[in-house]
């Protein structure tokens, strides 16, 4: 199963008293979906991990650094393989500061394979060597690792956001009591079970991200 969006805070809450947590009327769950896809973003390094819904347009120097062997101070480049700190799963046009929007045949992304394996681009090699200014290539497309989040990604997102939400909870059962006051009546928290769903949602979250994390090298 697939998911089109990341979890809702709602999903978040859900997860949790199915988990077996009760949690006191009012307890806030607010936010905890946004924080959640930022971390597995910041952990997985895909920015955004979730396909775009509309073009984005991104820019980057010229590959191969600078200044450029031509002695041009102001110019930069001598490389072909830009690498793209991020997936690119639909690639509308490229263009450069000093010849416009680029054919097809002037380039080619990588890895070839990547539709295949399900996986975004990660690296433009052009056919020559490219120079120019800063932020000469202009890239536009829809940028993201997936167009639908895979379940195991899904449910490491609603642990991180289970965790995330909990977090002060865990810190106070850590260093004082576990009763908190609402109006008249005290809530007990659950410490026992609290702790121990604590290390195997770590331990999924650690192996999911594993599985997505950005790797660069071989491209």
């Amino acid at each position: 199963m697939s998911h089109t969006a990341y979890p809702t805070d709602s999903d978040i809450q859900t997860f949790v008293t199915q988990s077996g947590i009760t949690v006191p009327t009012g307890y806030s769950f607010v936010g905890s979906g946004n924080l959640a896809s930022s971390e597995w973003e910041n952990r997985t390094g895909w920015f955004p991990f979730l396909k775009d819904s509309v073009d984005v347009t991104r820019t980057y120097d010229v590959p191969g650094g600078g200044p450029s062997t031509y002695g041009w101070s102001n110019m930069y480049g001598g490389g072909r393989n830009l690498l793209l700190q991020a997936g690119l799963l639909v690639l509308t046009s490229v263009s450069l500061q000093s010849s416009g929007v680029l054919d097809s045949t002037m380039y080619r992304l990588l890895p070839l394979n990547a539709p295949i394996r399900k996986i975004p681009y990660q690296l433009m090699q052009f056919t020559v060597p490219q120079y120019g200014t800063a932020s000469a290539v202009t890239i536009i497309g829809r940028w993201g690792y997936t167009a639908d989040i895979p379940e195991d990604a899904w449910q490491a997102m609603l642990r991180i956001g289970a965790v995330l939400a909990l977090q002060s909870v865990m810190i106070g059962i850590a260093v004082g009591p576990t009763d908190i006051k609402q109006g008249d009546e005290t809530f007990k928290w659950d410490a026992a079970l609290l702790r121990s769903l604590w290390t195997p949602w770590g331990a999924f979250v650690d192996q999911t991200v594993s599985r997505y994390k950005m790797v660069t090298a071989g491209l």
